[in-house]
């Protein structure tokens, strides 16, 4: 795998709970290990798509639970990223993002000046892939940095690195 002269110091990890997402933490501190860098975790709510779904033909209903309740879903999948960074003696900065994924991660990693952006995707295919789209697909569309794609741990296609404009992914190993 190639990287930038000066390594992938400025690493940012968009964490799900997800398998994918877990396996992408482990790779970002492996990288973050490797060249001494930083990772800077994430989570995106969006909020639109929750207000969204809570309306009815009869208004909008209280969204203060499912707010909580995303909020709190957050802190422990940003929390539980974090442990495994400390575990690792990797430093990490944790962040909740608002908006649609593919949006806040890609203004997230160039607010943070990022080398890399490396996340889980959960090889969504066919119509389903159609219909609710790929947030990882819409991150290597947008993002100019390198992106890491990494499939979870029981897929046999392992990680996947592509350029921010080329949707070709090759196999890292």
């Amino acid at each position: 795998m190639s990287t930038p002269a000066s390594g992938f110091k400025r690493i940012v990890c968009p964490v799900d709970g997800s398998e994918p997402s877990n396996a992408a933490i482990d790779l970002a501190i492996a990288l973050a290990k490797q060249h001494g860098g930083h990772i800077a975790f994430c989570h995106s709510i969006d909020l639109a798509a929750v207000a969204a779904e809570a309306t009815t033909p009869y208004g909008v209903s209280d969204l203060s639970p499912a707010l909580d309740a995303l909020n709190e879903g957050a802190q422990e999948i940003l929390g539980a990223a974090a442990l495994s960074a400390a575990r690792a003696e990797v430093p990490c900065t944790c962040a909740q993002l608002e908006g649609r994924p593919e949006t806040a991660i890609v203004r997230f990693a160039v607010a943070r000046n990022a080398d890399a952006i490396v996340m889980g995707t959960q090889g969504k295919r066919g119509l389903e892939r159609l219909l609710l789209g790929s947030t990882a697909e819409g991150v290597m569309r947008t993002a100019s940095i390198p992106v890491v794609v990494v499939h979870g741990r029981e897929d046999a296609a392992g990680p996947r690195r592509t350029g921010a404009k080329d949707t070709t992914a090759a196999t890292v190993r």
